[in-house]
């Protein structure tokens, strides 16, 4: 089954106008980057759309780049993070659309682990930052980070206090 959302408007959004992939579908990658107590790996955006909101690592995927190599490629462009392939695991597929802007996004989400000590380079984002599943930032791209925990660690995520 498909994850995600389908909306007419995102009010609390005010910068799709300066989406460069306006009026396209853009196919994409997220990787969730989880540590080994649990957190999972943020970075804040500097560029709209969503400009200061909070996201995992992802991006588009290059024609005739396959999904994989995409996911690869994206972590290390954007966290310095060096994964194989064979570490990525599949969580699902997760569209986001929001007609009145024409915006249209179909991602396809993996989730991995990697020690908490790995060394982790901004390129695209403000700043960085390992959360915990009961305590992500509120200005969070959300999107099924709880699946993907699930995924990695095979039992759903604490979510008490």
């Amino acid at each position: 089954m498909v994850r995600g959302s389908v909306v007419d408007e995102a009010p609390h959004i005010n910068d799709f106008a300066k989406d460069p992939y306006k009026d396209r579908i853009v196919v994409g990658v997220i990787i969730y980057i989880f540590d080994e107590k649990g957190r999972t790996l943020l970075f804040k955006r500097k560029n709209h759309p969503y400009q200061g909101y909070w996201e995992a690592v992802g991006g588009k995927v290059n024609f005739l780049e396959r999904l994989e190599e995409a996911a690869v490629r994206e972590a290390e462009e954007e966290a310095g993070i060096k994964i194989e392939e064979e570490d990525l695991k599949f969580v699902c597929v997760f569209q986001h659309i929001v007609k009145k802007e024409r915006y249209h996004r179909v991602l396809v989400v993996y989730a991995t682990k990697v020690d908490s000590s790995v060394h982790i380079k901004l390129s695209e984002h403000d700043e960085y930052g390992w959360f915990e599943m009961n305590k992500l930032p509120e200005k969070f791209l959300c999107g099924p980070v709880e699946e993907a925990y699930k995924v990695v660690f095979g039992e759903e995520p604490c979510l008490n206090d």
